[in-house]
């Protein structure tokens, strides 16, 4: 390409991104102006919900990503959280803990976290208007494929969590392959680059459940380059160099995945081996191509018949599938190397949806057996699906009139099954009020894709005047809910007043768990199996308000535990020393206030607590456990077992044995050793970073002293700046090590040297990258011919 040609495209994919950020930054306007959020903590109200993700947007990841943020600020690394169960990997976690865009955002915007998730979508919508305009597609129509994949599809749903972060990098590798498997294309070594830096955003992403499926869009597009490009006869080299910047990539970025493949391999993940048969109903497929049909929302009670919107469909969705593919058999052969991988990934999808014909059986094999196929495939296929709407858009035109009738036609019978599985659904759970309201929506459905097609007909005769891509932009934005939540339900919890560090709190009916207060409360796929296990083994489905919920979720936010005097003494076994509630505590029996002398069972009420940083005026009411340390498991008995997992299941026997009380006797693994227990210990403070734990405390004697902080694999201890082995204590659960008489400092230090490597590894990669990214900026800034002088006044220097 020409110097001419490059200053041209320049001027494209600019005016594009400013229409992008136009229509985008439209939409988004009061939450970049702060007056509105896309997260929150505030109760979810009745009726029609949020754009977004109404709980695990703002109560699961918005006190993570704050934790995060703290942590690089403070430049401690992101290993573990331990403020949540003894301490959980956060590393490990689906969160964004190493992705340096996201990082970047929170911390030059601290007040607004939701400015991170519309830049997002902007840099999504622009990545998939550059991959369409590199497969030669019309402008207009790469512009309306940046829209859908932007306002549409699964970004509405998600737009609030980080499992888009992924998806957001792969139109910018698959751009980078089209440019580097292709032998005509110019600057191999730059997009080899640009694969190599792509492929360590996705790396370090950060929402590792989505890496399979992405990984599986980039090798069906690639080979279906490798193919169509004949890149291994014509240009072998390019294919070499391009495995190579993938697996330099993968390396580069090991520190985003290899965490969690340690951890669930170690079972601390919670996902089953079936979760990949997960599908939605048949009934629910109409929402594809019918978004109204539930109520113009994400969430409409009860009309949604208590399903979520995970993919925020189009009036056209059917229709630009069969235009496609009409168009790549009869009048654009030269597209079918990639309308036939986007339609082989968009058909398989919808199949997958419902899990037609059982589809989902094909990903029965790891890693994909255990990712939620009924929210995550569709990130596998919406992009491809951009890809064919503009297809549709660029020669949609050429098809005479009886084909886009035909198109028309067969595209609402798909709608009229929809729409009759739907209304029978309605009927059959006593919803007929709401019937009328389903056809309504298929009417407007059905007249929009009548309208869009016609659009394309128009454009046949009439050149220039892009109806069909503005008709897309305007129906998505329609489509679009655009419910925000207020600002005062977008602050994180960080502790309840008067809360410190040596204790530890059971919440109960709270939506978010404060970042900065330890609690026995965890909400996170990867825990560690000794706290699952023991936590199920103590409140068993019997003593859940819920019996169906998993017990491997352990004590998340929703409450799941029978209030009542039996759970009171559970949590002392535990180590809890204060719960909060948001309404005052019932366990069939008075509570005393802590000013008179405490229950039976050791509990008293303390009074109303303000939840500091969260909405004004927020507060709940604290209750005290007298007695209880949270830091130092008083065992007075130990025993030794050969591993993790005998211990483990020695303490779940004596835990059983025990009514589901934690026993006096703490079971350790390694070899036996004649040291008995710490008869007592006095605890002067305990602090907490994302990376070690430092417990001071003063010991009646010396022995092994049980820290009621999790044992995590590669974690090291060490006493008075002296390093120690650290044993698990009851399977992991707690940690255990040796003290002296006296005062001693503990440091727990979760860094591992594996970790320490993969960040070495992840720090000057990118460091390489940057100063790479620069000097190619550099010699594209320079024209040609003074660059040539530079080249060969060196030359001469040299000589």
């Amino acid at each position: 390409m020409s110097a001419k040609h490059r200053r041209s495209a320049s001027r494209r994919h600019l005016t594009a991104l400013a229409f992008l950020v136009l229509v985008i930054g439209g939409v988004y306007f009061s939450v970049l102006l702060g007056s509105a959020s896309l997260k929150t903590n505030a109760d979810i109200p009745i009726g029609p919900l949020f754009i977004g993700d109404p709980t695990a947007g703002g109560a699961i990841t918005l006190p993570f990503e704050y934790l995060i943020s703290l942590a690089w600020s403070g430049l401690h690394l992101p290993i573990v959280n331990p403020f949540q169960a003894y301490g959980v990997p956060l590393l490990a976690s689906q969160g964004v803990p190493v992705f340096v865009p996201e990082i970047l955002a929170h911390l030059l915007f601290p007040h607004n976290y939701s400015i991170w998730n519309v830049i997002r979508v902007v840099i999504l919508a622009w990545g998939a208007y550059l991959l369409a305009d590199s497969f030669e597609l019309s402008f207009g129509a790469a512009l309306a494929a940046g829209v859908a994949a932007g306002l549409a599809g699964v970004v509405p749903p998600n737009v609030n969590l980080g499992m888009l972060n992924p998806l957001i990098t792969l139109p910018f590798i698959l751009l980078a392959l089209r440019h580097l498997l292709d032998p005509q294309r110019s600057r191999p070594r730059v997009w080899t680059l640009a694969l190599v830096t792509g492929v360590v955003f996705l790396a370090l992403s950060g929402f590792q459940e989505l890496l399979p499926l992405m990984g599986v869009v980039i090798v069906v597009f690639g080979v279906a380059m490798i193919i169509h490009f004949r890149t291994i006869s014509v240009a072998p080299r390019r294919l070499i160099w391009t495995i190579l910047a993938g697996v330099v990539g993968l390396i580069i970025g090991s520190v985003g995945y290899l965490p969690t493949l340690t951890a669930v391999a170690s079972g601390m993940g919670s996902n089953s081996s079936s979760n990949h048969l997960f599908a939605l109903p048949s009934w629910w497929l109409g929402t594809l191509s019918m978004p109204l049909i539930n109520g113009k929302s994400l969430v409409a009670h009860p009309q949604d018949l208590g399903q979520t919107v995970w993919t925020l469909g189009t009036p056209i969705f059917f229709a630009v599938i069969v235009i496609s593919l009409i168009v790549a058999v009869r009048y654009a052969k030269s597209t079918r190397w990639f309308v036939y991988p986007s339609l082989a990934l968009t058909v398989f999808g919808v199949l997958g949806y419902i899990d037609a014909f059982g589809v989902l059986h094909v990903f029965g094999f790891f890693p994909f057996d255990s990712i939620d196929m009924d929210r995550f495939l569709q990130f596998a296929w919406w992009l491809p699906w951009c890809l064919l709407l503009a297809i549709t858009i660029t020669y949609g035109r050429r098809l005479r009139v009886a084909e886009l009738v035909g198109a028309v036609v067969c595209t609402t019978g798909i709608d009229i099954v929809g729409l009759l599985l739907f209304t029978h659904q309605l009927t059959a759970m006593n919803l007929t009020p709401y019937v009328h309201k389903a056809v309504i929506a298929g009417l407007l459905a059905f007249g929009l894709c009548v309208v869009f097609v016609a659009s394309l007909a128009i454009d046949r005769f009439v050149h220039g005047i892009w109806l069909s891509t503005l008709l897309v932009v305007a129906m998505t934005v329609f489509y679009l809910p655009t419910n925000f939540y207020p600002t005062t339900g977008g602050q994180i919890i960080t502790r309840p007043q008067g809360i410190g560090n040596n204790s530890l709190v059971f919440y109960l009916n709270q939506e978010q768990l404060p970042a900065q207060t330890s609690a026995l409360n965890d909400f996170t796929p990867v825990a560690p199996t000794a706290y699952n296990d023991i936590v199920q083994a103590i409140f068993p489905p019997s003593d859940l308000t819920n019996e169906a919920a998993s017990a491997r979720e352990g004590l998340p936010t929703a409450e799941l535990a029978k209030t009542n005097s039996a759970l009171i003494t559970k949590l002392d076994s535990l180590g809890v020393t204060d719960i909060v509630d948001r309404v005052p505590l019932s366990i069939g029996e008075p509570i005393p206030a802590c000013s008179f002398r405490p229950s039976a069972i050791g509990l008293c009420a303390a009074g109303t607590v303000a939840l500091v940083g969260s909405r004004a005026g927020a507060s709940g009411y604290i209750y005290h456990l007298t007695g209880t340390s949270a830091v130092v498991d008083p065992a007075t008995h130990l025993r030794f077992a050969p591993t993790a997992s005998a211990a483990l299941h020695q303490s779940i026997r004596a835990v059983i044995a025990n009514n589901g009380i934690m026993p006096a006797t703490a079971f350790l693994s390694g070899p036996i050793r004649a040291t008995g227990p710490v008869k007592s210990a006095e605890v002067a403070s305990r602090s907490f970073s994302t990376d070690s734990v430092t417990i001071r405390l003063h010991s009646s004697n010396a022995g092994m002293v049980v820290l009621r902080q999790s044992d995590l694999p590669g974690m090291s201890c060490m006493v008075n700046n002296v390093s120690v082995g650290c044993d698990a204590a009851d399977g992991g659960l707690w940690t255990a090590v040796h003290v002296p008489q006296g005062r001693s400092t503990i440091r727990l230090n979760y860094l591992s040297g594996s970790v320490a490597g993969e960040f070495l590894l992840a720090e000057v990669g990118l460091i390489l990258l940057a100063v790479a990214w620069i000097g190619v900026g550099v010699m594209s800034a320079l024209p040609r011919k003074r660059l040539a002088t530079i080249v060969l006044k060196a030359g001469c220097d040299h000589r």
